[in-house]
């Protein structure tokens, strides 16, 4: 992911810890489904300068 879109690697851990971001776990790896992956993104053009995000603990995230 962070090839694709060139963005740093704690970029690239703050998204994938966001609450609403659509991955999981499979052993170690953290992985997302590419459909999910484009809803999300399409979700977040949409939501832009909306009330901030929290991640998966419930503090604000940082995007």
């Amino acid at each position: 992911m962070q090839t694709y879109f060139g963005i740093s690697r704690s970029t690239t851990y703050r998204i994938f810890h966001d609450a609403s971001f659509p991955a999981f776990h499979i052993g170690n790896r953290l992985l997302v489904r590419r459909d999910e992956l484009l809803d999300w993104l399409e979700q977040q053009k949409v939501n832009a300068g909306s009330a901030a995000r929290t991640d998966r603990t419930g503090r604000k995230a940082l995007l």
